[in-house]
Formats: structure tokens, sequence, C-alpha cells
């Protein structure tokens, strides 16, 4: 179960049983960059807490991908991605739209 911000709404859902449709994400479709493999630690709050009070750890596993601006893509958006060292189907967890006064990036994890 997750829950995040978009637009100014409260989403509660499991990102797993979202939509079946994604975005699709490759070099013919605005990839930058190769993707970047990234890891973690963020408290699970799922768990009981121990003795402490303190949750116990778990690590988040994702990638860093940098495309050319999307409005699409926002939080809870799934992306089809596919290069030539990462392929799967990702669930966007946050993510930013630039403007360097050259270039529409968007970057997500």
């Amino acid at each position: 179960m997750s829950a995040y911000i978009s637009k100014g709404r409260v989403y509660i859902g499991d990102f797993k049983k979202a939509s079946k449709l994604g975005i699709r994400v490759d070099d013919r479709y605005g990839l930058l960059d190769s993707p970047e493999l990234f890891e973690e630690e963020k408290e699970d709050k799922t768990k009981e807490t121990d003795e402490d009070g303190k949750y116990p750890m778990k690590t988040i596993h994702g990638v860093k991908v940098k495309l050319l601006l999307n409005h699409r893509v926002t939080t809870g958006v799934k992306l089809v991605l596919r290069s030539k060292n990462r392929k799967g189907n990702f669930f966007v967890r946050r993510g930013i739209h630039r403007y360097d006064g050259q270039n529409l990036t968007t970057e997500l994890e």
C-alpha cells in the first residue's frame, strides 16, 4: 500500500494493482541517458516497532531515469522501460520536470 500526492490530490493504493497500461520509455521515445540503479534504506512502517520503538529497515531498489519532458509522467504512473541495460515495468515514486534554459527534461525515480 502506498500513498502520494499528485496534482493536488491524495492517492492511496497499491502500485502493483494500478493500471495495466504504461508509458513507453526507450531511446526512441524520450530516454536521454542510461537508467541508473539505486538502493535506499527506509523504515518499514507496515511492520511492528521493536522494543526501542523503532521500525525495521527495508531496502528499496529502483532506477533513476532522465527523459525528454513528458507531462503525462507523474507519481504513480507505470513506465514500460526498455533500454540496452535495463528492461522492466516500474512505477514512478517521485520526479521533477526541469528547464535549464535550453532543455526540457523529466527526471524520475
